[in-house]
């Protein structure tokens, strides 16, 4: 494992320019709830890359007015965890856009906010307020988008953190929105993650010219963060192949991978256990 890399406990937080018209906004923080977004404008109209919890939506709304004065024509939706689309409500004029398994889990599952009120404590009063607004147009495995003369690719390249994950690709600007398909300094939850296909995903977006990857959580990186994304999903399925064939179950596998260095200060190592148990379902072909 490489040396010398370093975990911040806190990053930028907020709007980020990175490019004419490209930004990101983040949470600044690797706490459960705390996702981020990201603006493409236009004097067509402003694309949202996933709406955040109701408890960010007054800021990020002020931040999409100081990015651009055109109004939200789309709202794109990265997967249909809470804490990334809880907040399409706050655009009731935009379009949401989002893979069709999305939509289908924001639907069956997604919908349950005594649910995510449980996941998400602090959040929950708002939560179980929430009348969730689902995706209204939706695409199996490519979309491409043109607002002002700018291409956005929307693309689905198989199951990963979710059934329907959507990457949000900028082939001109070589930005990657990548919502929890890659994640910076945060182990993100994995309730529905598939973590071969996981890894068969993470190769594909090597073959992209990305210069810029905004996670769905943790600071703005460079395209390293693909690959550390795939070394960390991959040193968990090797630890937890190892503990399936010595027939210990998943919990112990995760009391006793012991990550330290780099990979051990990422914020969420709580979540370890359920990435044991979902590699485990796989081994049983139960996924």
């Amino acid at each position: 494992m490489p040396r010398r890399r370093r975990v911040p406990r806190r990053w930028p937080r907020g709007l980020v320019e990175l490019g004419p018209g490209v930004f990101a906004y983040l949470s600044g923080s690797g706490e459960p709830g705390m996702a981020n977004a990201g603006l493409v404008t236009s004097d067509e109209g402003v694309l949202l890359v996933d709406s955040l919890l109701p408890a960010f939506g007054r800021a990020l709304r002020r931040a999409v007015r100081r990015a651009s004065r055109a109004p939200v024509r789309y709202v794109v939706n990265t997967h249909y965890h809470i804490d990334h689309m809880a907040g399409n409500g706050g655009f009731p004029r935009a379009t949401v856009i989002a893979h069709a398994q999305c939509r289908r889990e924001a639907l069956e599952i997604g919908s349950d906010m005594e649910m995510w009120a449980r996941r998400l404590p602090r959040f929950a009063d708002d939560l179980r307020a929430l009348q969730p607004r689902p995706p209204s147009l939706t695409y199996e495995d490519r979309m491409v988008l043109y607002l002002g003369g700018r291409e956005v690719h929307l693309l689905h390249l198989g199951r990963a953190h979710t059934r329907g994950d959507t990457l949000v690709y900028l082939p001109q600007e070589k930005v990657l929105f990548a919502g929890d398909v890659v994640c910076v300094h945060v182990v993100s939850g994995p309730p529905d993650a598939h973590v071969t296909g996981w890894l068969r995903v993470l190769d594909r977006l090597g073959g992209l010219d990305v210069e810029m990857v905004v996670p769905g959580h943790g600071p703005v990186a460079d395209r390293k963060a693909i690959s550390e994304m795939r070394e960390l999903l991959s040193l968990l399925r090797r630890e937890a192949r190892k503990a399936y064939r010595e027939g210990l179950p998943p919990a112990e596998a995760a009391r006793r991978l012991r990550l330290g260095g780099y990979f051990g200060a990422w914020a969420g190592q709580e979540r370890i256990p359920v990435y044991m148990e979902r590699i485990y379902m796989e081994l049983r072909g139960e996924l």
